[in-house]
């Protein structure tokens, strides 16, 4: 029934051998890959826009501003626009001089538009209204961040009444021991429900991943995510309506000061290419088989 789900997938098929016959199917953790839907690897987003940070600080450190590139990726933008929200950077530009002549040659702003003697905008050379977007530092400026570092990963929630023996986390093994990869997995997924809906439940969250991960353990890890500063308690009447929502250096999640488990990134440089939906991926492996996770 678990194969049939697409929970477990069966390793070894026909004849039982000796070892593990049974792996937990590929389907179990795509609920789990929330980020990138474009070219960049899931597993591999949110460390991407750590050191993207790391770079744009880096920059800064000898500069007061930064010129935005016409083709500047995806991840710089959504560091610079969140140090802007938070009042670290503001965005100022530089506009060519206005010139209400007719003839006057560009670069200009004028109140005649730019499509010359005629209303045809398709051959229009639109190179004539890119302007430089800059950011600059303000007086509220900082290369530090606002997490606080080394807090435990939680390893068993508290004992509910008439139990004896402790809930296992899936970022837990049989031994007690932490899954680096299950825990960041988990991690990465929680972070984007807080960062584009804020005020989740750990009851939605449970439904998000379609039971693949319970309230309980949401909420285990949603409790971390708020003592680092990666998540806000948003309060409600009831302790179990209670929600969450992204803090403002959530984007500083992978930085290498509060990400101190093994990254996902760390063994082979590519996927595999043959790895398909229809295969299992042993998340209990070691990290030199990290990089082969599918998104």
């Amino acid at each position: 029934e678990m194969c049939a789900d697409e929970i477990l997938h069966l390793k070894k098929v026909g004849r039982r051998l000796p070892g593990r016959n049974f792996e937990i199917h590929q389907n179990f953790w795509r609920v789990f890959s929330k980020w990138s839907k474009t070219n960049e690897i899931e597993f591999m987003y949110l460390r991407t826009i750590a050191n993207r940070r790391e770079q744009i600080l880096q920059r800064l450190e000898n500069e007061d501003s930064i010129v935005l590139s016409l083709d500047a990726p995806e991840d710089e933008i959504l560091v610079l626009t969140n140090m802007v929200a938070q009042g670290l950077l503001q965005v100022t530009t530089e506009l060519p001089p206005r010139n209400d002549d007719f003839d006057a040659p560009f670069p200009r702003i004028n109140a005649f538009g730019y499509s010359g003697l005629n209303y045809n905008v398709r051959s229009y050379d639109r190179t004539r209204l890119r302007f430089p977007v800059i950011y600059e530092k303000t007086d509220a400026f900082t290369t530090e961040h606002g997490l606080i570092p080394d807090v435990p990963i939680p390893t068993q929630p508290p004992l509910r009444p008439g139990e004896t023996v402790a809930r296992t986390s899936l970022w837990i093994d049989i031994h007690g021991n932490i899954l680096p990869r299950v825990w960041e997995l988990v991690l990465r997924s929680l972070l984007y429900l807080v960062v584009y809906r804020p005020g989740i439940s750990a009851e939605a969250v449970q439904d998000s991943h379609k039971g693949k991960l319970g309230a309980w353990e949401a909420k285990l890890a949603l409790q971390w995510m708020e003592a680092t500063g990666l998540a806000e308690r948003v309060e409600a009447a009831r302790e179990e309506e209670c929600g969450w929502r992204a803090g403002e250096w959530w984007y500083c999640a992978l930085v290498s000061e509060i990400a101190l488990w093994p990254a996902a990134d760390a063994g082979a440089a590519k996927r595999d290419p043959k790895l398909t939906g229809e295969e299992a991926v042993d998340l209990t492996a070691g990290v030199e088989e990290d990089a082969e996770i599918a998104d």
